[in-house]
């Protein structure tokens, strides 16, 4: 009846009196400018956030102090990130802060960020590491998996398959750090040398022989 949408309308207002409040906090915007975020937010919701009025209020503020977005292309920004907080399980602003971490890391532009979060999303899922534990494994290690001729894409899939299997993120870069010193110290190119020792890995006669090379090249923790 009517107290009861009366009451709804109630809560709703609440609802976005706070976000606005959040908005604030979060940016620091006043305002014309604190206007258009609170309205970037209303139109996020009504598109289909995925989140709740309260989390959109934060996607809105983040990605605006984060990414510096605006207008359309927040709303659009809010929405997909929306989705991939609720489809991975992930807190909203952890959800920016470890995409935004990578982005910036691999010097990925605002643009593919949605590529980022389904590449990001679909690891998560076909290796049960959550997206938080993948983000910061492809983050740390940049520097040895660009050495090793691996872009973002093929990190992540790289990553994620050794969670898969059971091997911790962690071995593989320490293993990754000790082949590294090795290649260097024999004036070795660190891509052509991983690809000529996984090829020999491969080859090799049983699995006693392709241990001893893997150990010989990535140490016995790898």
């Amino acid at each position: 009846g009517i107290v009861a949408v009366t009451a709804a309308l109630t809560k709703l207002g609440q609802e976005m009196d706070e976000v606005t409040s959040t908005i604030a906090k979060g940016t620091g915007a006043i305002g014309d400018e604190l206007f258009e975020l609170d309205h970037s937010a209303k139109k996020a919701l009504v598109d289909g956030v995925g989140v709740s009025v309260q989390e959109t209020g934060q996607l809105i503020a983040d990605l605006n102090t984060r990414f510096g977005l605006a207008g359309e292309e927040l709303e659009k920004a809010t929405v997909q990130f929306g989705h991939f907080a609720k489809i991975t399980g992930t807190d909203v602003s952890t959800a920016v802060n470890d995409v935004a971490d990578v982005m910036k890391r691999w010097n990925v532009p605002a643009k593919k960020s949605k590529d980022l979060m389904n590449q990001l999303a679909k690891a998560s899922q076909l290796s049960g590491a959550s997206v938080s534990e993948l983000a910061s494994s492809v983050k740390s290690g940049q520097t040895y998996l660009q050495q090793f001729g691996f872009n973002l894409s093929e990190s992540i899939a790289l990553l994620s398959s050794f969670k898969q299997n059971g091997i911790q993120t962690e071995t593989v870069m320490t293993g990754m750090r000790t082949a590294l010193a090795k290649f260097s110290a024999e004036g070795k190119n660190a891509k052509v040398a991983f690809a000529e020792v996984t090829k020999q890995i491969k080859e090799a006669g049983n699995e006693t022989e392709a241990m001893q090379i893997a150990v010989e090249t990535f140490g016995n923790k790898a």
